[in-house]
């Protein structure tokens, strides 16, 4: 079985902030 999971990423001088999402419309969304 296949698993999809979204990273985005916020890059600004001083700081990166990370958060994953797993696939569907009920994904989980975290923050790293």
């Amino acid at each position: 079985m296949e698993r999809v999971v979204y990273v985005g990423l916020n890059v600004h001088a001083d700081t990166i902030a990370i958060a994953t999402a797993d696939d569907g419309r009920n994904g989980e969304v975290r923050m790293v």
